[in-house]
Protein backbone atom coordinates (compact mmCIF):
# COMPACT_ATOMS: atom_id res chain seq x y z
CA UNK A 1 0.00 0.00 0.00
CA UNK A 2 1.15 3.65 -1.34
CA UNK A 3 1.25 5.45 1.92
CA UNK A 4 -0.54 8.71 2.28
CA UNK A 5 1.82 11.58 0.52
CA UNK A 6 0.79 15.23 1.13
CA UNK A 7 4.17 17.28 0.42
CA UNK A 8 2.22 20.99 2.01
CA UNK A 9 1.87 18.52 5.19
CA UNK A 10 5.32 17.22 4.98
CA UNK A 11 6.62 20.67 4.88
CA UNK A 12 4.49 21.47 7.57
CA UNK A 13 6.23 18.52 9.70
CA UNK A 14 9.56 19.21 8.74
CA UNK A 15 9.34 22.96 10.36
CA UNK A 16 7.43 21.61 13.39
CA UNK A 17 10.48 19.24 13.92
CA UNK A 18 12.69 22.42 13.50
CA UNK A 19 11.31 24.30 16.03
CA UNK A 20 11.00 21.24 18.09
CA UNK A 21 14.75 20.78 17.94
CA UNK A 22 15.85 24.60 18.53
CA UNK A 23 13.58 24.71 21.28
CA UNK A 24 15.28 21.82 23.22
CA UNK A 25 18.27 19.23 23.52
CA UNK A 26 19.17 16.97 20.16
CA UNK A 27 21.04 14.02 20.55
CA UNK A 28 22.51 11.52 18.83
CA UNK A 29 22.30 7.87 18.53
CA UNK A 30 18.70 7.55 19.89
CA UNK A 31 15.31 8.28 19.08
CA UNK A 32 14.81 10.04 22.28
CA UNK A 33 17.06 9.64 25.04
CA UNK A 34 14.96 8.99 28.12
CA UNK A 35 15.84 12.52 29.17
CA UNK A 36 14.01 15.17 27.08
CA UNK A 37 16.98 14.68 23.76
CA UNK A 38 15.96 13.90 20.84
CA UNK A 39 17.47 13.24 17.05
CA UNK A 40 15.96 14.55 13.96
CA UNK A 41 13.68 11.49 13.16
CA UNK A 42 12.41 11.47 16.81
CA UNK A 43 11.43 15.29 16.56
CA UNK A 44 9.87 14.55 13.39
CA UNK A 45 8.00 11.72 14.84
CA UNK A 46 6.76 13.82 17.89
CA UNK A 47 5.80 16.35 15.61
CA UNK A 48 3.40 13.84 13.98
CA UNK A 49 2.17 12.59 17.10
CA UNK A 50 3.96 9.30 17.14
CA UNK A 51 5.93 9.42 20.35
CA UNK A 52 2.91 8.77 21.78
CA UNK A 53 2.03 5.18 22.73
CA UNK A 54 -0.88 4.76 20.29
CA UNK A 55 -0.84 6.49 16.61
CA UNK A 56 -2.37 5.87 13.43
CA UNK A 57 -1.04 4.67 10.42
CA UNK A 58 -1.94 7.65 9.16
CA UNK A 59 0.80 9.69 11.68
CA UNK A 60 3.46 6.67 10.95
CA UNK A 61 2.80 7.46 7.06
CA UNK A 62 3.41 11.22 7.81
CA UNK A 63 7.09 10.42 9.35
CA UNK A 64 7.96 7.95 6.30
CA UNK A 65 7.07 10.95 4.18
CA UNK A 66 9.10 13.27 5.98
CA UNK A 67 11.84 10.66 6.13
CA UNK A 68 12.12 9.68 1.81
CA UNK A 69 11.76 13.33 1.68
CA UNK A 70 14.70 14.19 3.18
CA UNK A 71 16.76 10.79 1.54
CA UNK A 72 15.40 12.64 -2.03
CA UNK A 73 16.71 15.93 -1.20
CA UNK A 74 19.77 15.60 0.66
CA UNK A 75 20.75 11.75 -0.57
CA UNK A 76 21.18 10.32 2.80
CA UNK A 77 19.46 8.99 5.47
CA UNK A 78 17.86 11.00 8.15
CA UNK A 79 19.32 8.67 11.04
CA UNK A 80 22.41 8.21 9.27
CA UNK A 81 23.02 11.83 8.43
CA UNK A 82 21.64 12.83 12.05
CA UNK A 83 24.57 10.20 13.61
CA UNK A 84 27.69 11.49 11.77
CA UNK A 85 30.23 12.01 14.34
CA UNK A 86 30.88 15.67 14.04
CA UNK A 87 27.61 16.52 13.15
CA UNK A 88 25.97 19.71 15.34
CA UNK A 89 22.18 20.61 15.62
CA UNK A 90 22.40 23.86 13.56
CA UNK A 91 23.82 21.75 11.02
CA UNK A 92 21.06 19.16 11.32
CA UNK A 93 18.01 21.86 11.38
CA UNK A 94 19.85 23.73 8.69
CA UNK A 95 19.62 20.23 6.72
CA UNK A 96 15.97 20.03 7.20
CA UNK A 97 15.50 23.39 6.71
CA UNK A 98 16.75 22.57 3.61
CA UNK A 99 14.56 19.99 2.84
CA UNK A 100 11.45 21.69 3.44
CA UNK A 101 12.31 24.59 1.47
CA UNK A 102 13.48 22.17 -1.98
CA UNK A 103 9.89 20.78 -1.26
CA UNK A 104 8.22 23.81 -1.47
CA UNK A 105 10.13 24.75 -4.56
CA UNK A 106 9.43 21.48 -6.24
CA UNK A 107 6.66 19.51 -4.50
CA UNK A 108 7.54 16.61 -6.81
CA UNK A 109 10.81 16.08 -4.06
CA UNK A 110 8.43 14.90 -1.63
Amino acid sequence: MQPFLNPAQTVTDLRKAVEILEAGHWTQGYDFDGHGGMCAFGAIRKAVGDDLPTCSSRTRDRVSNAGRSFYRVVGADIVTYNDVEGRTKHQMIRAMEHVAAAIEENPRRA
